[in-house]
């Protein structure tokens, strides 16, 4: 009898820790899926794209009620994609403190109409949080304030 009642405790706690999971992980797959969408719209300049995220967390672009999958998207909005899901999950990790963003040579394949709505969005962000961006390119002077590493000679 002892047996069967630490049995059916396990059992309920088992099936009550696997929903308190699945709810866990459908509520922050949802926000993160808003949030990404949001930053997506934002860079790629068009409302009508959404970020979808199924329940394994496998990541789906909407465009006008059709959804395609990132490998078929172009190189430039794959990367406004993934530039989208780190704000998102940056976002969703660090809701009570602003973290600041650091991006070393991005954009790869973005044309210029692309740099353009990126680098409107990530002024706009630029507001409430740092933004570092480390690139070799010429560029990307004008978007914000050049920083440089003064070597000095060590002092004996």
């Amino acid at each position: 009898m002892e047996l069967e009642r630490m049995s059916a405790a396990l059992t309920l706690a088992y099936q009550e820790m696997a929903a308190a999971i699945s709810d866990f992980q459908n509520t922050h797959r949802l926000k993160l899926a808003k949030v990404t969408s949001e930053y997506f719209r934002a860079f790629t300049g068009s409302s009508s794209r959404g970020v979808e995220i199924d329940d394994d967390f496998r990541v789906t672009v909407n465009i006008d009620g059709q959804s395609v999958v990132p490998a078929q998207l172009s190189h430039g909005a794959q990367d406004q994609l993934y530039i989208a899901l780190r704000l998102g999950i940056a976002h969703l990790l660090a809701e009570e403190m602003i973290l600041p963003f650091v991006f070393d040579d991005p954009f790869l394949n973005c044309d210029q109409d692309r740099l353009a709505s990126i680098r409107s969005s990530l002024s706009s962000l630029s507001t409430e949080r740092q933004i570092l961006l480390l690139s070799h390119r010429d560029d990307f002077l004008s978007w914000g304030e050049a920083v440089g590493v003064v070597n000095k000679a060590r002092i004996r």
